[in-house]
């Protein structure tokens, strides 16, 4: 009876990794998602009011929601405090305190921080559309396939339990 208990626990730890790991690579393709909502807001509200960057960051915050939202706000309360002279160590720094986002996300953040407060409002729109570009780049490569990766996440991790328990026993 033991055994069986201990089987089936090392079976639903097994697929519990699996769905773990299907769980961040949806997670990371939402992130990246409401990251490019974001940076198509921002394209337009520069075109059309050319708000000062905390107000541009904090209006973006309204249209993203968890952690991204949070980030956006952070950075908005950052650029406003002036505690750094540039817009990319800000953003460094928001990025330091802001743990839970994910890879990629953070990867394109990154890049929209070394591009913004440089240029003129043209140099500034250009760059937004090239982070924009750089995000659908990446969403699009991580759509390729990635019901079948998840798939298999699932499938592999509860059969790499089935194979510990034919050992175990």
């Amino acid at each position: 009876m033991i055994q069986i208990v201990g089987a089936l626990l090392v079976i639903c730890g097994c697929a519990g990794v699996g769905y773990a790991l299907s769980y961040h690579l949806r997670r990371e393709e939402k992130s990246l998602e409401e990251l490019q909502q974001c940076l198509d807001w921002m394209i337009c509200e520069m075109n059309y009011q050319m708000p000062p960057l905390s107000h541009l960051f904090r209006g973006a915050a309204g249209t993203c929601k968890g952690v991204l939202s949070q980030f956006m706000e952070c950075f908005a309360q950052e650029l406003e405090h002036h505690t750094f002279p540039n817009v990319n160590e800000c953003m460094e720094r928001t990025l330091s305190t802001m743990t839970n986002i994910p890879e990629k996300t953070v990867a394109n953040l990154k890049t929209l921080g070394t591009s913004l407060g440089q240029f003129d409002l043209d140099g500034q729109l250009d760059r937004l559309q090239a982070c924009s570009a750089l995000c659908k780049q990446d969403l699009a490569r991580m759509k390729l396939d990635q019901d079948v990766r998840i798939r298999n996440n699932q499938t592999l991790s509860i059969c790499a339990g089935v194979v510990l328990v034919i050992i175990l026993l």
